[in-house]
């Protein structure tokens, strides 16, 4: 049982801020880590009111429940490190140290009124535990770019990769309570100097003030740090969909928030507006539509697309709101798992955020996630089907680059679709276009790949997967150069495209439909060809 009670500090001490980006030095690591034979001696000012006191005491709680960890109130003949929260009303909520090392005998943790609540509170308890800043490690350079031309100059130094910064085997995750969002320390107002690498989770990063707890990721890297598992090492379990087994109780699994069971094998069934909410729901070929138009504040429900073992889901999301949403403190959060449940998914809150084409899980499951705060009523609809891997709609607007053109949107989407392949694999995967500056564009986007042509170039050749790229909706390449030849016959061009896959070919563009009335009868036969071949 949790033993935190508010130990009364006359004057608590505000220390000179120490860098809340010290990385755990490998010397001191695990001297630096709290002992889990005994309690973590703690205290809680008096000038916390009893709302405040309340929410740190949760906090405390939470952790402990989710881990190995024990706390207990301060005594006079306490032995060891104390924890000690206390209440500052300027400056920037912080702590004096990574982990428990520290020479004055304790370490502080300073919160401010305005970070006395959920996230923005874990992430000051979880450094005083042991736990790095996520935008340090040392792989962060695959997941993001950090411009410290934009970065103000005091804080470049919260930024520096650091290899003390152990992950212990969990996931980058953008919406750990321990990531910045990437906009608070920019030069430039509303610019961000964080670019995640993946644009679907551009806006996952740092939203701390809407999450009352620390992210899933955050708990299981506190429980590798700690070495929780040897807790149940006589007992292991199996724990599904990113969970892990409870030190706390070895029977059952901590799981992330839209699992429930004994094993996290179940989604988990949340209540809105006095009545249950979310729930499974099965994919066909044909689109499906979900749609909330009326989600009242302070409402969670999950959703679990599903499908059959072996195919994937493919989603289109439509609108999310309301419109009013403010940048980094939004009113409600549209979150999507495509899979690695142990980490956020991608989360939008406005609709100029949602992709401009279709995304596709990495499994049978996709969850969807949509919480709401404050008092204001959200909505969202997107459709949803087994994946059909032969057409991607991509929503963007060419752009002209001489007597050609290209479409930048198609970069983004064919990189969510190449996740799906190894090294390897995309070895045998040839992208193909009919314009020339789309050809120039792809090449050097996606020099991992065998090939990028046009499809006059890529004529006689062969791959297992064909990328075929189609930067605007008029498809005159069709009629210009063979109109007269083959008036009603199947164009060379068409043949290319559609009879070069070995085992699948995939087609990114737009709606053609609306041009076949311009461009006939060559566009008659891409359309009753694609039909035919892309069901």
């Amino acid at each position: 049982m949790l033993q935190v009670v508010v130990f009364f500090l006359l004057s608590a001490p505000v220390l000179s801020r120490v860098k809340r980006g010290a990385a755990i030095n490998d010397d001191m690591y695990p001297s630096s880590l709290w002992l889990t034979s005994r309690p973590i001696f703690c205290c809680v000012s008096s000038n916390f009111d009893s709302y405040e006191r309340e929410n740190i005491l949760y906090m405390v709680g939470f952790i402990q429940s989710r881990s190995c960890l024990h706390f207990q109130y301060s005594t006079d003949d306490r032995d060891g490190p104390l924890l000690v929260f206390s209440k500052v009303h300027s400056g920037l909520c912080h702590t004096n140290g990574i982990g428990r090392y520290y020479p004055k005998g304790f370490v502080g943790v300073y919160l401010t009124s305005q970070c006395i609540w959920g996230s923005l509170m874990a992430h000051e308890l979880l450094h005083a535990l042991g736990i790095e800043h996520t935008m340090k490690r040392r792989d962060r350079d695959n997941y993001i770019t950090v411009l410290l031309n934009r970065t103000i100059e005091s804080e470049r130094s919260q930024y520096t990769k650091t290899d003390t910064a152990k992950d212990f085997g969990v996931p980058y995750d953008f919406g750990s309570s321990t990531h910045y969002d990437p906009y608070s320390n920019s030069i430039y107002d509303g610019e961000p100097h964080m670019i995640a690498k993946n644009p679907l989770f551009q806006y996952s990063m740092g939203l701390r003030n809407f999450y009352p707890t620390p992210a899933h990721s955050d708990l299981l890297l506190l429980y590798r740090l700690y070495k929780c598992h040897g807790r149940c090492s006589a007992t292991p379990i199996f724990c599904a969909y990113g969970g892990y087994q409870d030190p706390n109780d070895c029977r059952t699994c901590i799981c992330q928030e839209a699992f429930s069971g004994r094993f996290c094998q179940e989604p988990m069934i949340r209540q809105a507006d006095g009545r249950s909410c979310g729930g499974p729901l099965y994919a066909s070929y044909e689109w499906g539509t979900l749609a909330v138009v009326d989600f009242k504040s302070y409402s969670l429900c999950h959703w679990h697309l599903r499908t059959v073992p072996g195919e994937r889901i493919e989603i289109d999301l439509v609108d999310v709101g309301p419109s009013n949403n403010e940048l980094m403190d939004p009113m409600v959060i549209l979150e999507v798992q495509l899979g690695k449940f142990v980490i956020s998914g991608c989360r939008f809150y406005r609709r100029e955020q949602l992709p401009r084409y279709t995304i596709v899980s990495a499994m049978n499951l996709a969850v969807i996630t949509f919480k709401t705060v404050k008092n204001n009523a959200g909505y969202f609809r997107l459709g949803f089907r087994n994946e059909r891997p032969k057409f991607v709609r991509v929503r963007h607007n060419y752009e002209k680059v001489g007597n050609s053109v290209r479409n930048i949107g198609h970069v983004h989407a064919i990189r969510q679709y190449l996740r799906r392949f190894t090294d390897e694999e995309k070895q045998n995967i040839a992208i193909i276009t009919p314009y020339t500056a789309q050809k120039m564009l792809l090449s050097s986007q996606f020099k991992d790949v065998g090939r990028v042509n046009t499809i006059d170039e890529f004529q006689g050749d062969e791959a297992d997967t064909i990328i075929i790229s189609l930067p605007r909706r008029n498809l005159a390449f069709l009629h210009d150069t063979y109109s007269d030849v083959y008036n009603d016959m199947v164009n060379p061009r068409l043949v290319v495209m559609l009879t070069r896959a070995r085992k699948e070919m995939i087609l990114f563009g737009d709606d053609f439909q609306s041009e076949a009335k311009n461009f006939q009868p060559s566009i008659n036969n891409f359309l009753e060809t694609v039909e035919t071949v892309l069901p």
